[in-house]
Parts: structure tokens; sequence; C-alpha cells
């Protein structure tokens, strides 16, 4: 069972309850295979860094979150990758605790279509 305290967990926590079910949400990065034909879109959670914050005791937290599609043919992935990215950034601009996100066109494990979203988080030490 995961850790639900750790910043990564409560990230894929909250965009598992904000997405419609046909998005599986993963907190952690894979070796992903196919995906079902009942997924929109896969969603990965990856933490990629760790620094200290300006304030003592505090750290900010640099987190990919990966919207991958199955699709091979590029027209009909690109359109996935749009309605996927637009549905998971409506998913993370509420969260006031993490800052406003920044995509990237990109490929999952340099197979899958994919946009890399970068989001930084700052914790504290409590």
């Amino acid at each position: 069972m995961a850790d639900e305290t750790t910043t990564r967990a409560q990230l894929a926590a909250a965009l598992r309850a904000a997405l419609p079910g046909s998005y599986t949400v993963y907190g952690y990065p894979l070796n992903l295979g196919p995906l079902s034909a009942a997924v929109t879109a896969a969603i990965v959670v990856e933490r990629r860094k760790v620094e200290p914050a300006p304030n003592q005791g505090s750290a900010r937290e640099t987190f990919w979150i990966w919207v991958i599609t199955d699709q091979l043919d590029e027209e009909k992935a690109e359109d996935t990758l749009d309605t996927a990215l637009t549905t998971v950034l409506d998913a993370l601009l509420p969260l006031t605790w993490c800052t406003a996100p920044d995509a990237t066109r990109d490929r999952y494990d340099e197979q899958k279509h994919a946009y890399r979203i970068e989001i930084t988080v700052n914790t504290n030490k409590e």
C-alpha cells in the first residue's frame, strides 16, 4: 500500500479523485505495457528532484506528470493527447499547493506519445 503521507502519493490521490474513470493514474514511474482499450490515457506521477527551499526546514519538490496514450497513429495520438492534457490540467489547476503546470510534448519511455507536465511543490517539515 502506498504511503499517502508523501507528496507524490498525495498528488496521485488528488489526480485519481479528479480525473474520469477512463484515466489510469500510477503514483510511480513504471515500464508501461499496452493500455486497455477502456483507458483513455495513463497518468504517471514521477518525482524528479528535491532541493532546499528558501525557508529553513522546507524543500522544493519537482514532479513530472506524464499524460500517455497508446495510439500509434500520429493524428489519433495528437487528438487523444489534446483532450487528455486539457483534462489533466483542469484537475491540477485547483491544487493550490503546487505551481502552475508547464506541459511539454515528449515520449514516455522513448516509445509512447505523451505530454510531460512539470510542477513544483514546496513542502515543510512539521
